[in-house]
């Protein structure tokens, strides 16, 4: 997680903050208690703050990303 956050320049208190709003992509599950941030995701969202999207459009664009990984399988 901690690299995720630095990607942000955030503070972990920070980061998890804007994944429970819904403006940076939840993590996927190892098993077990492990857990890990999709790269693809964390860099389309990063994209997005970059290029000016709005909160509301950011997490719009976070639900589709999640809603694509039932089609990975």
């Amino acid at each position: 997680m901690l690299e995720a956050a630095k990607r942000f320049g955030l503070a972990k208190s920070s980061f998890y903050d804007r994944v429970s709003q819904g403006l940076i992509t939840p993590p996927i599950s190892l098993g077990g208690r492990a857990k890990a941030y999709v790269e693809s995701e964390i860099d389309t969202v990063l994209k997005a703050m970059i290029s000016g999207k709005t909160e509301s459009e950011i997490k719009t664009l976070v639900l589709d990303l999640v809603q694509q990984r039932q089609n990975l399988a």
